[in-house]
């Protein structure tokens, strides 16, 4: 592919019971097969912090760290921020995709800023889809966001 001369390497996270799922996947999509890309799939549980240490220092060069859908339960927003700013103190740019469900989804991107992280809202789609079981019209906005260090 064009692509063959660019080299890659690729931690992708997850709680200890996704791991073996992981694994799957990345043997289904014959990962292995390019010689120019090194995946490997971590334990990483938000907050802790020998995990996200452990993970940061598998890369020679600052990340990009690419999140999605992991604004939902108000519980963790406190260990999720912890591990994006740990990831933005060594200068890595964090992009996280999230489709706002409650008002108190913005705590998290306060937070964000409180603790001096830049926020940008990088793109933004709104759609009225039909709910599941009335089929009442209703909005959904999902947006992408870019997190890093001022």
């Amino acid at each position: 592919t064009k692509y063959q001369h660019l080299s890659t390497h690729i931690a992708i996270t997850d709680l200890p019971e996704a791991l073996p799922g992981m694994l799957e996947n990345i043997h289904l999509n014959q990962v292995e097969n390019y010689a120019n890309i090194k995946l490997e799939s971590l334990e990483l549980c938000w907050g802790n912090v020998g995990q996200y240490e452990s993970c940061i220092s598998k890369f020679n060069s600052c990340p990009v760290v690419i999140a999605a859908d992991c604004i939902y339960w108000t519980s963790l927003f406190a260990p999720f921020l912890q591990t994006v700013e740990a990831f933005c103190k060594i200068g890595a740019t964090v992009i996280i995709a999230h489709v706002k469900r409650w008002k108190k989804d913005s705590i998290f991107f306060s937070m964000c800023k409180k603790k001096g992280l830049t926020v940008e809202i990088l793109s933004e789609q709104i759609e009225f889809l039909p709910e599941e079981h009335t089929n009442k019209m209703r909005k959904q906005i999902s947006r992408i966001y870019r997190i890093s260090k001022q």
